[in-house]
């Protein structure tokens, strides 16, 4: 783990040691001529954090009108939440609630 952080950094990003149980480093990404800044998530394989995850996303993947309505919210929320506190929890209490839907779909699949 320590090596992709040495890699990390020496491209720009910032590690970030909480939470312990996930590496989250930031930083400059370049896309079509523009720099954008993005944060990078590495969890561990078989963690609870990695599962609910890979729950969010199969599940986004499996709703389209969910995954669209996620992004035109996150769009919104970059706009209007006074700091980046704010966002995030208003993120967090969407992604609970799809993480809801999506146990509950996967419990009557079984």
């Amino acid at each position: 783990m320590l090596r992709i952080i040495e890699v990390l950094e020496s491209r720009g990003f910032r590690y970030n040691p909480e939470p312990p149980e996930r590496l989250f480093v930031s930083g400059p990404f370049y896309y079509k001529g523009r720099e954008l800044h993005i944060h990078i998530h590495i969890t561990y394989f078989g963690r609870e954090e990695q599962r609910e995850k890979l729950l969010f996303r199969d599940y986004l993947r499996r709703h389209p009108e969910e995954a669209r309505r996620y992004y035109e919210l996150k769009k919104l929320w970059s706009k209007e939440a006074a700091d980046g506190s704010e966002y995030t929890e208003l993120k967090t209490r969407y992604i609970m609630e799809v993480l809801e839907k999506a146990r509950k779909e996967e419990g009557n699949k079984r």
